[in-house]
């Protein structure tokens, strides 16, 4: 049974009732602070006796870091008189209802858990009701004895009612339809005796068969009546639908001990409303020790409610709550935080009432929700989060080396490497995430002998896939040995050999460039670690023998075709004994299907070095006793001392004997664009040529810079030396000799070392040529663009769009559009209609230029606004169009007007939210104090001085069930 007592606390509790419930509800799913109590034991309860005097007497355990400060009995009589029953009276009251009530008070520097557990006498079944009160104590009653004098004829009490079945009135449901499933709970000892439907907006009562109509608001009566000796009590409590659906406390009500009266609210015939039961959240970010609360989330676009709150709530050690102002941090060691939430359905749509809350797509941060219907607000939460601070980081060495390593690091400059934990991993990395046209540096110095080798792991995240806009580079003295566009990848290992012995600088470092910046750009080492060289001993292989090599047989399987053997006495055998060949098809690809006439088919063999021997880089294959039907795929495998080799047959066609492919030994390729002009593209000097009659063809061509990186959409630079790979291929029944004469252009010596013959495929590079000046950039090609008729903001003036380029310019305006943005980085688009009129934005604007038919912009092409650079911010070329953005602008009010003053706006953050009563109601009961400026906003009543009708003004605003205050008339 509710306690009637504490309807004495009823208004106060209502207001601070809108505080989300939802972070009370997650408190106990984390570890709480050290100073909560969790459990309280009440021993000493002695139940109540007929005739006998109340017994106040209780106790706690000894040690208990609580106290009973205060206990008393509580009395309802029958005729529904309740009060305090004292210690000099006695339980002589007939039909009468007693319990024990206990203040239980935390000892100083402890508080009580939000969900504590309390027994009484080690028994939680007697006790009925727990409440934390904000002002120091917990709140604890026993269960209801109901006391009936020895001897006398007590009658059986309905302490509670229920009639379920309601529904909502449909347009085209008849009134028997409306009220065809009212029923109670089954076994209940009551029945319902009348039902009566009333026309609200008319008048009158409505027949069984009456059709009811949209627009129309009805009411349904129920008459209950008890069964048997059983009778209603003064106390009796009365709901519909479980209590669920609202009633009439006005009309509802026990009317005497055979009757009881259910009538419902007034409802409105309409349509039911769409139910939404999912409500999504993405951008959530969860809370980490020293960031800012970060509220800068959003809704799927398509959604049918809106957001209209978004705040983090925190639980102090103390016992002391709220919500967090936006530039307070998350650092109060043992606090509890979560992110509450606020949704309004879109007109004829309703949350259900389990609905389920997504963040992120997915339920592992959401906590909880809680339909308010008759306010139509949905309040949600994320879960709770404890906020403990964390121990401090190692320094860089601890940080970076692997367990055991001695390197010393050094990072200095502008933007040092930090050191980050993450995932369980503690790392270092570069400092300078989000900062245009910089560099984080990391050094190391290391004495190192010959074979030697740095190992370390890494990841990136920055602009771009490849190398011209972000990079990360690790130098080995002057040297650098590792260049790669910042990417999102997982931790990878890179490893150097060192070729010679000596003092060596190490240095990893990350650029940023002058474009788009990112706030988690960044370079991460870790597990740095230098091994000393082995010194194998290993004999070198120079010659494979692999006999027994079979021709394909027209429908026969390879299984059926593996007889290869190697001789006895070899330092190798075959790597897989029970398979030691495979069969390949024209196409190079493993099979075990049959074998098809008029197609090509190889044998192959993979033998295994034994221990202490390698294939030597030379190594021979011998197949059948000769080299003259060895495949030039045959092959040992990379790396210092390959221990795996495979031994290839010529193709052979099956049923057609041992045809031999007709052998390519001589390449002509033309028309390459070399040697390369500074400042021209990579991507515009792709064309080759081959002769007409030659049986090859072109499978791809691109050009590498002297770090052996593609410079893909890069332009020449003066000085750098570049080098063309180009790939070219046979058709079937061709294939290349093992000696291949290639013609670049015509001649014989502009071929590299660096050649790779796969029998039907043959990669080459040309000799590097140095990229020199003097190269004009060819016709059609902007270098240089300018816009004139850009206007600087000006305080409460519009944002010009008009803007244009000179005449005859091989480009045209796209499109301009004006942005704004705060300090959290939250960005707004400007309209024609928008002023500059907040001094605590910037102001940008971005311009995209669209080239002529026939025309390109160079990646370098220099913009000009109204004839200068300086109000260039940074440009850049994409998919054929440049890009270009101003520098940033403020406004400053010249005529500094005086604040205005915004009603009900208690916390000065510029909007009226149900918070504002909440500071209202407790400036009120004396908690906490007001500013002068917030008393003036507070003050919404029309009546001097802050009072509860205040805070309950500003409430039902915040809710939108006012559109002003008093004060305003």
């Amino acid at each position: 049974m509710a306690k009637k007592l504490i309807s004495l606390f009823v208004a106060a509790m209502m207001l601070l009732a809108v505080v989300p419930s939802a972070a009370f509800a997650r408190v106990a799913e984390e570890p709480r602070p050290a100073a909560v109590i969790d459990t309280v034991e009440i021993t000493g309860f002695t139940p109540p006796v007929w005739g006998e005097h109340p017994d106040c007497e209780v106790e706690v355990p000894s040690g208990a870091h609580y106290s009973i400060t205060d206990t008393y009995w509580y009395i309802y009589y029958s005729n529904g008189v309740n009060g305090f029953l004292f210690p000099t009276e006695y339980f002589n009251a007939n039909n009468s209802t007693v319990s024990q009530v206990f203040n239980v008070t935390p000892e100083e520097g402890y508080t009580m858990a939000n969900d504590v557990t309390v027994t009484i006498n080690g028994d939680p079944a007697l006790v009925d009701y727990v409440a934390w009160r904000s002002d120091g104590y917990l709140y604890v009653t026993t269960v209801d004895y109901h006391m009936v004098e020895p001897g006398s004829d007590a009658p059986n009490v309905l302490h509670a009612a229920n009639v379920d079945g309601f529904v909502e009135p449909v347009p085209g449901m008849t009134c028997a339809e409306f009220i065809a499933g009212l029923t109670v709970p089954e076994g209940a000892n009551y029945t319902i005796s009348a039902v009566e439907v009333d026309d609200m907006t008319d008048g009158g009562t409505v027949g069984e068969d009456i059709v009811l109509e949209a627009g129309r608001e009805y009411q349904v009566s129920v008459t209950l009546t008890p069964i048997g000796d059983y009778i209603f009590w003064y106390d009796t409590v009365l709901t519909a639908n479980g209590g669920d659906l609202p009633i009439s406390s006005e009309q509802s009500g026990v009317t005497s001990d055979t009757e009881a009266l259910i009538v419902t609210e007034v409802m409105t015939c309409a349509e039911p409303p769409h139910l939404i039961d999912t409500v999504e959240i993405y951008g959530f970010t969860p809370p980490v020790w020293g960031a800012a609360p970060d509220n800068d989330v959003s809704i799927p676009a398509d959604a049918h409610y809106s957001l209209t709150e978004v705040g983090w709530y925190i639980y102090y050690p103390d016992g002391a709550n709220g919500y967090m102002p936006e530039d307070a941090l998350f650092n109060t060691d043992g606090s509890i935080v979560s992110q509450s939430y606020r949704f309004v359905p879109e007109e004829g749509y309703s949350f259900a009432s389990n609905v389920t809350l997504l963040i992120d797509g997915s339920s592992e941060y959401a906590g909880t929700t809680n339909w308010w219907s008759d306010f139509g607000i949905l309040a949600a939460s994320s879960i709770s989060f404890h906020i403990n601070e964390p121990a401090p980081l190692p320094g860089l060495d601890e940080a970076l080396n692997k367990e055991g390593g001695t390197i010393h690091f050094e990072s200095a400059g502008e933007y040092p490497w930090i050191v980050v934990e993450e995932d369980g991993r503690i790392f270092a990395q570069s400092g300078n995430a989000g900062v245009a046209s910089s560099t984080s540096v990391l050094t190391a110095n290391v004495t190192v002998e010959a074979g030697d080798q740095i190992s370390f792991d890494f990841k990136a995240w920055g602009e771009g896939t490849g190398t011209y806009w972000d990079h990360c580079d690790f130098y080995v003295g002057e040297t650098r040995v590792l260049y790669y566009g910042a990417y999102d990848n997982d931790w990878e290992n890179f490893t150097y050999t060192f070729e010679t012995a000596g003092d060596y600088t190490l240095t990893w470092s990350y650029t940023k460039d002058s474009s788009v910046n990112k706030p988690g750009d960044f370079f991460a080492i870790d597990d740095v670690e230098i091994t000393e060289a082995a010194a194998p001993e290993l004999i070198p292989i120079h010659e494979v023998y692999i006999n027994g090599f079979e021709d394909p047989v027209p429908g026969d399987l390879p299984a059926d075709h593996r007889h290869l053997t190697i001789p006895d006495g070899a330092n190798y055998s075959f790597y897989d004994q029970q398979e030691p060949m495979c069969w390949f098809n024209s196409d190079g690809y493993e099979i075990d299907t049959a074998f098809v006439e008029g197609e090509y088919y190889s044998e192959g063999g993979m033998v295994m070095a034994n221990e202490g021997y390698y294939f030597a880089a030379d190594c021979v294959f011998y197949l059948d006793g000769t080299t003259e039907n060895t495949s030039s795929e045959s092959w040992v495998d990379y790396g210092e001392y390959p221990t795996l080799a495979m031994g290839l047959h010529t193709p052979v066609l099956c049923g057609g004997g041992s045809t031999e492919p007709i052998i390519v030994d001589t390449i002509y390729v033309n028309d390459i664009e070399i040697p390369p002009f500074a400042g021209e593209a990579a991507d515009d000097h792709l064309t080759v040529s081959i002769p007409d009659g030659e049986p090859y063809t072109l499978q791809y061509i691109r050009w590498f810079d002297e770090d052996n990186i593609a410079a893909f959409h890069d332009n020449f630079i003066e000085g750098g030396h570049y080098s063309v790979n180009i790939s070219v291929g046979l058709p079937e029944g061709y294939q290349f000799a093992e000696i291949v004469t290639v013609y670049i252009n015509g001649q014989d010596d502009l071929l590299s070392e660096y050649t790779y013959n796969y029998g039907d495929s043959f990669s080459f590079y040309t000799i590097p040529f140095e990229c020199v000046a003097g190269g004009e950039p060819p016709a059609n090609i902007i270098t240089e663009a300018y816009i004139d008729g850009f206007t600087v903001p000006v305080w409460n003036e519009h944002p010009d769009f008009e803007l244009s380029v000179p005449a005859g310019a091989h480009y045209t305006i796209g499109y301009v559009a004006w942005t704004a943005f705060d300090t959290e980085l939250n960005f707004i688009d400007l309209t024609a209609d928008d002023l500059f009129n907040d001094a605590g934005l910037q102001y940008y604007i971005e311009i995209h230029l669209v080239p002529e038919e026939g025309w390109d912009f160079t990646d370098d092409c220099v913009v000009y606004i109204n004839g200068g650079e300086d109000l260039v911010d940074f440009g850049f070329l994409e998919e054929g169009e440049f890009w270009v953005a101003s520098v940033n602008f403020s406004v400053e009010d010249p005529g500094g007007e005086p604040t205005p003053v915004t009603h009900g706006d208690v916390d000065l953050n510029g909007t009226v939210q149900v918070a504002d009563a909440i500071l209202a109601l407790r400036y009120q009961m004396g908690l906490i104090g007001l500013t002068d400026e917030q008393l003036e906003q507070a003050e919404v009543n029309g009546k001097e001085g802050i009072s509860i009708a205040d805070s309950i003004l500003i409430l039902r605003y915040a809710m939108g069930i006012i559109d002003h205050f008093p004060i305003e008339d």
